[in-house]
């Protein structure tokens, strides 16, 4: 038997605005603290849906019409379903900047109170030392920006507000904390962002609609723990191989758009075109293997011999 919830008299209307206008419609439509993981300029779409006596259904259907992370629990940590690129794209936080005045973060009797949002704040100002405890993260979380409403919140509940925005799981050390890396929900919204640029057909130079299926494929086929250990540091890491099947042919598939079949082919760089043909004539591409780089994009590695030089060969 399906029990369906009630469908009460109301129709519950989000107007659409940037992400102040959705934390404050959240906290004064469910009354819980919200923390949104920020991204400049960003404008979330208008949401209407039928007011349930079931609200954790209900939170479950606003979610899904804003394509955001999960509400179905009480610790509102909210992020667009794919991370913002410029946030995700390690190589290009220097453009991931903050917006507004940031509000102050205040702490008393061990409850703590983010009022007035007018703007952002980065996560070390999210988490000041007034906390009473040293809270540690993991190096990917820590240029994270975000746009909090919070009044009287205990400081453990609010470290899990936080930690549930930008992805990150809560790891206890006493009375200190530390956000671990959580590779399961860095792999759900990395994923989405590349699957929605290439739905939507989004190229973001340098990045181009190629290396977002490879690197989403890649990441697909990379297990939690694996992910984990290559995330430890910001080096990269050759991933063992050589490719098969669909990973293979998604890798053919970016080798034919960065590179020329035609070797005389105008709209390739003259340099690029020789790299190529180089390569191509000495390393064995019979063989593909990927690398994994921590700022979120897979490449592709030969082997073989290139003029004097024996090796790897990553493009």
């Amino acid at each position: 038997m399906i029990a369906l919830a009630a469908v009460l008299s109301s129709t519950i209307t989000f107007a659409g605005g940037d992400d102040i206008a959705l934390s404050r419609f959240v906290e004064s439509q469910y009354h819980r603290p919200v923390a949104i993981l920020a991204e400049t300029g960003r404008k979330w779409p208008k949401a209407a849906y039928v007011e349930l006596s079931d609200k954790v259904e209900e939170r479950r259907i606003l979610a899904q019409r804003l394509d955001a992370t999960s509400l179905k629990d009480n610790v509102f940590g909210i992020s667009k379903a794919p991370w913002p690129l410029m946030f995700y794209d390690t190589q290009w936080r220097d453009r991931y900047k903050g917006f507004g005045e940031a509000p102050e973060v205040q702490v008393e009797d061990g409850k703590v109170s983010v009022r007035c949002a007018k703007g952002d704040l980065d996560i070390e100002q999210a988490l000041p030392a007034a906390l009473q405890a040293k809270v540690e993260m993991h190096w990917f979380y820590k240029q994270a920006r975000l746009v909090i409403v919070a009044v009287d919140v205990p400081v453990d509940e609010y470290v899990s507000l936080v930690a549930k925005a930008v992805g990150a799981k809560v790891v206890r050390k006493e009375k200190d904390y530390y956000l671990d890396f959580d590779p399961a929900e860095y792999r759900r919204r990395a994923i989405s962002l590349m699957k929605g640029c290439l739905e939507r057909g989004e190229a973001h130079s340098p990045i181009g609609l190629e290396d977002f299926d490879f690197s989403s494929q890649v990441l697909g086929a990379i297990s939690d723990a694996d992910l984990t250990k290559y995330m430890r540091s910001q080096e990269s890491t050759n991933l063992p191989g050589p490719l098969v099947g669909s990973l293979e042919q998604s890798a053919v598939r970016r080798i034919k758009a960065r590179f020329p079949v035609e070797p005389n082919d105008r709209k390739y760089d003259p340099t690029v075109v020789a790299a190529w043909a180089r390569i191509s004539s000495d390393a064995d591409i019979s063989k593909l293997y990927a690398v994994y780089f921590p700022f979120g994009f897979a490449a592709i590695m030969v082997k073989g011999r290139v003029g004097t030089h024996v090796g790897s060969f990553v493009f």
